[in-house]
């Protein structure tokens, strides 16, 4: 039977949950300004209304995909973060059923 070990640098995954979830916001802030305005406003007249019309769609479209790259940087940063948490949790429970095993063993005395 082989002996699997896993490690992990906790500050780094730390660090990478921290940037996603910036990102997400500033993602978002983006998606947010940009649907909220108008990039075809100076298309005032009929002589430029199918380019202010173009320019809008091309507004919507582009919002609409920084909108959901928003979501999935939050959602990967949630799902980085549980999994750092499950896995942290996870080994201080190995670390303290070893340490009282350790423990209980010692108390017993040295093996026959």
């Amino acid at each position: 039977m082989s002996e699997s070990r896993l490690f992990i640098d906790v500050d780094e995954v730390t660090e990478v949950v921290s940037f996603y979830r910036c990102a997400a916001e500033v993602v978002g802030a983006a998606a947010s300004d940009l649907g909220a305005g108008d990039l075809g406003d100076w298309a005032l007249d009929d002589q430029y209304r199918e380019l202010g019309d173009r320019y809008r769609e091309m507004g919507r479209v582009i919002a609409a995909r920084l909108a959901e790259q928003s979501v999935a940087a939050d959602r990967l940063s949630m799902a980085l973060e549980q999994g750092l948490t499950a896995l942290t949790e996870s080994d201080a429970d190995l670390r303290d059923d070893l340490l009282r095993i350790r423990s209980e063993r010692a108390a017993d005395g040295p093996a026959q």
